[in-house]
């Protein structure tokens, strides 16, 4: 029994740092670290949850672009993402990765807006060339 206990209060240690921003209350530089872990590590896998779910929905921003008139579709723009073509999970946290260490001005940031700008910034989408991505 004591050793269950033991192994929970291990568990729980190890999951700390990650739950205490996991409703993205961090910074750019805090998930940048988590990013920056060993791929094993339980904080890269919280890095890569936060820069899935952005760039995802970002994504799906851009499939609504063709059906808005010009001057919404022009703004909403920066709140989609257009690859062409479509990068892994690996490649998006990669350039992440690489905004933020280019951007230490950011890092106060919230990041889920660092994640965002790391995406326009890398894969920016002109709302007259989205990529389909239902193929």
């Amino acid at each position: 029994m004591r050793r269950l206990g033991l192994g929970m209060l291990l568990a729980l240690s190890i999951l700390a740092p990650a739950t205490g921003r996991a409703e993205g209350q961090g910074n750019v530089q805090e998930l940048l670290q988590d990013c920056q872990q060993p791929i094993v590590d339980i904080r890269h896998f919280f890095c890569l949850g936060i820069v899935q779910g952005v760039s995802d929905t970002m994504m799906t921003n851009a499939s609504h672009l063709k059906m808005m008139p010009k001057d919404l579709a022009r703004l909403e723009a920066n709140f989609a993402l257009c690859p062409d073509p479509l990068p892994n999970y690996g490649a998006r946290v990669q350039a992440y990765k690489n905004w933020a260490t280019q951007h230490p001005e950011k890092w106060t940031q919230p990041m889920v807006i660092g994640v965002m700008l790391a995406m326009h910034a890398t894969w920016p989408c002109d709302p007259d060339h989205v990529p389909n991505y239902s193929k």
